[in-house]
C-alpha cells in the first residue's frame, strides 16, 4: 500500500491537501477455512492485502463476498462450483492473488414447489427450494425440460411438448443428487400451422394422367 497527497479544492475556491490510498499490492493467501467447505457454506479467506477486493472465484466462479478486510475476506460457496478440488483466487481490480485449493462438496437439492402447478406444452414452469444453482438437468414425466435461468432457491425451465400429459414428477438432478418430491399437472396445447411452403403447387403434367 502506497499513500501520497494530492490537491483538492474547496466550495471556497481554497486549496487543501488531500491524503489517497493506493492499493499496489497484490492480495496474498495464506489460507482457506474450512476445507473441505459444502455448497452454500462460509469459507474465510485469511491472508494480507485483501481490502478492496473485487472478486473471488472457486474454481473459476465468482462467489459472493459477505466481509472483507485487509487480513480476511467471507464468501459464500455458490452452489454452482465445481466439485472437488478447486482453486481459490482474490482479485482486486488488475491484480490476483496465488491460487490456493479447497476441496468443495456438493450438497443435495431440495424441491418445495412449481409453479402453476397446471402448466401447459412449451409454458415457463418455475421450481422453487435450495441448492439448485448447480442444476444439470430437469426432467418432467421422464422428459427433459430445458433450463432456461437457474439459482440457488430457483429453476426456470420450458416445458417439452414432449411430455406426457397429467399428473407428472418433476425431477432435479445437481452434483448433490436428485429431488423429486414435487408434482404437477402437464396439459397439451393444440397444434398451430404457421405456414406453408412451397406456398404454390405447379399442376400435375399431363403424362401423369393414366387413361381409363
Amino acid at each position: 500500500v502506497t499513500y501520497h497527497f494530492s490537491s483538492d479544492y474547496t466550495a471556497n475556491a481554497t486549496l487543501r491537501p488531500k491524503l489517497v490510498v493506493d492499493y499496489t499490492d497484490a492480495p496474498s493467501i495464506t489460507s482457506v477455512s474450512p476445507n473441505p467447505v459444502d455448497w452454500l457454506q462460509t469459507l474465510t479467506i485469511t491472508g494480507t492485502s485483501m481490502t478492496g477486493a473485487t472478486a473471488v472465484t472457486i474454481g473459476g466462479i465468482t462467489q459472493t463476498i459477505t466481509s472483507n478486510t485487509a487480513t480476511q475476506i467471507e464468501v459464500t460457496v455458490s452452489d454452482a462450483t465445481p466439485v472437488g478440488q478447486q482453486p481459490v483466487i482474490v482479485e482486486r481490480n488488475t491484480t490476483s492473488s496465488n491460487s490456493v485449493n479447497v476441496t468443495v462438496n456438493a450438497i443435495p437439492p431440495v424441491t418445495n414447489s412449481a409453479a402453476p402447478t397446471s402448466v401447459n406444452w412449451l409454458q415457463s414452469l418455475t421450481i422453487t427450494g435450495n441448492a439448485l444453482g448447480g442444476a444439470t438437468a430437469v426432467t418432467i414425466g421422464g422428459v427433459a425440460s430445458p433450463i432456461t435461468n437457474a439459482t440457488s432457491t430457483s429453476l426456470t425451465v420450458t416445458v417439452s411438448d414432449s411430455t406426457p400429459l397429467g399428473s407428472q414428477t418433476v425431477e432435479v438432478t445437481t452434483a448433490g443428487g436428485v429431488a423429486n418430491n414435487v408434482s404437477v399437472t402437464v396439459n397439451g396445447i393444440a397444434p398451430g400451422i404457421t405456414g406453408i411452403s412451397p406456398s404454390t403447387a405447379a399442376p400435375p403434367a399431363m403424362s401423369d394422367f393414366i387413361p381409363v
